[in-house]
């Protein structure tokens, strides 16, 4: 039942009503990034105001001999409704300030060298405010606190 609820929110973006290729973001976090967690995320506008994000976070490696010694592997799913402030015509649909609320889940499974070893799993929801950025033509820089 889990693998299903999360297997649609991952495909949600891809079912928004005339959706247009360049009305998809698509997404990473630099701050998972610079610890190898791999991870994307989908924004879909709905609207004029608002708009749906899925995010996904999946690292999972393993080191040492037989693979056993250290452990980074997490799974972690979320979905965020989003609302964006008044903009003018000029701005990007998805740029200015917005203001969000999440839900997300994960399972996880951080160890090393057989010590320290944590496992289990959560569920996270809460509010987020935010500001993104156009730098270029393809390309946006977004900023939030959760």
């Amino acid at each position: 039942m889990r693998i299903k609820i999360y297997l649609l929110l991952l495909v949600l973006p891809f079912f928004a009503i005339g959706a247009k290729a360049q009305d998809v973001a698509v997404k990473t976090n630099l701050l998972y990034d610079a610890v190898t967690a791999v991870n994307f995320e989908f924004e879909v506008p709905i609207g004029e105001r608002w708009s749906v994000a899925v995010e996904d976070v999946f690292p999972w490696w393993t080191g040492g001999p037989h693979d056993n010694k250290y452990a980074f592997q997490m799974w972690e799913i979320g979905v965020e409704p989003r609302y964006w402030f008044k903009k003018n015509d000029e701005v990007d649909r998805l740029a200015g300030h917005f203001v969000g609320a999440y839900l997300m889940s994960s399972m996880y499974d951080f160890q090393y060298d057989n010590a320290l070893c944590y496992q289990g799993e959560y569920w996270s929801t809460g509010l987020t405010y935010g500001y993104s950025v156009p730098i270029g033509k393809l390309l946006q820089l977004e900023m939030s606190a959760s």
